[in-house]
């Protein structure tokens, strides 16, 4: 969280000051927001492990996972074209 401005409400200027802040502030809220199928897993869990990056069918979409005992797979949005990648896992 940024640190506001000091407000004090007998200069019109700190008021000013404080409100542009605000609005700059909620502005990067709706941006983030926007952007939140960037930031967040959203997609289901299918019904295939992939055989490739490029396994990709038509009912498939970024953010679909999946798993096996080795890794774990999601298609994202690599420069406008969806590809599976896929995460070693490992035990604790």
């Amino acid at each position: 969280m940024n640190d506001y401005p000091t407000y004090n409400p007998k200069i019109p200027e700190d008021a000013q000051e404080l409100l542009t802040t605000i609005i700059e502030e909620r502005l990067n809220d709706v941006k983030d927001f926007d952007n939140l199928q960037n930031r967040f897993v959203l997609g289901r869990k299918t019904g295939k492990i992939p055989s490739g990056t490029t396994d990709i069918s038509n009912t498939d979409r970024v953010g679909d996972i999946n798993y096996d005992a080795d890794y774990l797979y999601i298609i994202i949005n690599n420069l406008g074209v969806a590809e599976w990648r896929r995460v070693a896992l490992s035990s604790w």
